[in-house]
Formats: structure tokens, sequence, C-alpha cells
């Protein structure tokens, strides 16, 4: 039991008993498997569920294998929007007993298992779209002139902000580890502070933004210690010279507060298991 990071670095959390997973659809989950697997998961991560929109469409639409779910909040009049994807396909390696139903052409393998694979991400936003009462659609905050990648195949356009990163699906298919690097620096993020090194990253460019990645799986707890340093991780998207000192501190504090054991699967692979102090 607990939060664990497998292999490849995926997150998950290992629960104290197993569940059917769905067999979901290789086109990515529809109403009937999304709706059996959160039934399914509801009754052990409620509080990172809870309030949840689900998006109807993948955003990026190279992640359609997940489910994602939305919830939007403020803080000191900034407007963030929470993200927790959902792995809701069978990342593989189940046994005869394990297997529901087999992967057919049209879906995947259906297993019980004792694991939620899953990612969250905490976005800053302009606005969200909402149809019905319902979220269906959000534009980030854009990250300014701080990132200087070049995108050789796509010509400047009137769309481009900051002359470098026009808003296209060809982003989600950059690699933007080189322009991370800064930002982690002027943020802390180093192993001195920051234990479990690569096999979990805190903060990342995503969605034309900068991301905040917890290992956290409690929406309320979440939001309580992102309350406490989002003004570092906004001024440093907007290039401030000099961090504010109490936010950057909170971060750096939150950072080694999160360690990670080095330990072995069930099924022999290498994983992490993780820790968050008080």
């Amino acid at each position: 039991e607990g939060i664990y990071v497998d292999n490849l670095h995926t997150t998950y959390a290992l629960l104290p008993e197993s569940y059917v997973l769905p067999a979901c659809p290789k086109t990515g989950p529809d109403f009937a498997t999304s709706l059996s697997y959160l039934q399914s998961i509801a009754r052990y991560i409620p509080e990172t569920i809870a309030k949840c929109h689900v998006l109807p469409e993948a955003k990026p639409k190279r992640e359609e294998d997940k489910l994602f779910l939305l919830r939007e909040f403020s803080l000191d009049g900034s407007k963030y929007l929470y993200i927790v994807k959902l792995f809701i396909s069978h990342l593989g390696g189940a046994s005869l007993e394990q297997t529901i139903q087999k992967e057919s052409s049209s879906h995947n393998m259906s297993v019980r298992t004792d694991r939620i694979y899953y990612s969250i991400h905490i976005i800053p936003i302009r606005s969200v779209e909402k149809r019905n009462g319902n979220i269906v659609d959000f534009t980030s905050l854009n990250i300014p002139s701080i990132i200087e990648t070049k995108i050789s195949s796509k010509e400047p356009t009137e769309d481009t902000f900051a002359g470098v990163l026009p808003p296209t699906s060809i982003f989600d298919e950059v690699n933007y580890q080189t322009a991370i690097e800064p930002l982690k620096a002027r943020l802390c993020v180093r192993r001195e502070n920051w234990q479990p090194a690569s096999i979990h990253e805190p903060i990342y460019i995503e969605y034309h933004t900068l991301s905040f990645r917890p290992l956290e799986v409690s929406f309320a707890k979440i939001k309580e210690e992102f309350a406490k340093f989002h003004r570092a991780l906004q001024q440093t998207m907007q290039n401030v010279n000099d961090l504010e000192t109490k936010a950057l501190n909170a971060f750096i504090t939150y950072l080694n507060r999160n360690t990670a054991t080095r330990t072995v699967s069930p099924s022999g692979n290498i994983c992490w298991k993780t820790f968050i102090t008080n």
C-alpha cells in the first residue's frame, strides 16, 4: 500500500485489494468504460477524483489512452487547473489468473489489479470552456519569452507568442528538457533538495506553461501545500529577477519532504516507494 513509481517512471497507487480494470477500447476510453472504471476506483481514492469534470477528449490527443479529470480553483486571484490523468488501459504484465478478458483487435485486455496508475498536474490557466456546466476545454496561461525553443518545421505566424512557441499540436512533440533546467535551477530543484531525483519531476513544461506535478493524491492536501509556494512558480514563469523569499522557501521545504526508497515489485521489477513527511 502507498504511492510508488515504477521502472518506467510512472506513478501508481498500490491498493490493499484488487479491482477489475475494464477492457478499454484501443481508440481511447468511451463513456461505459470510463464510468465503470471511475466507479471501481472511487472507493480507493475519493479525495483524488471528487468534484472533478471528465474531459470529453484527451488533451493532448496523443494521450487518448488516458482518462482526464479536471477541477478548477483559485489562489490569491490566480486561476489554476487541477488535472488528473488516469491510465485506464492495461500496461502489461498480468498473469493468467489476473486476466478477466483477453486483448482483442478493438479492446485492450481486462485484468484484476491492485494498482491505479495516474499523474497529477496543476497548471495556471486563463479560462475554461464549459458546456452544460461541465468543463470541455481550457486555455493555459502561457509562459512568456523565457523559453527560447526553435520549431524549425513551423514558420512564425501572427499566432506565435514570444516569437518562439506556436500554440499548435506540434508543441506536444517538442522536447523541453533543456528549457526546464534553468527553471528548476531558479526553484532549487536539485538532488540535495529533491531526493527522488529523476524518477519523478516535480515541475515540467506542458500545455505551453509551467506545470506542478505532485506525488500526493489528496486534492485538499495538494491545494494546501501549493498555496504556500505557487507565487514562486508564478514569478519563475514571469521571469521575475528576485523570487518571493517566503514562497521560494516554502517550495524548498516541500521538495525536502519528498523521499523515495528503491525496492522491487512482486513481479521482480525495480520500483520506488515514495514518502511525504509532515
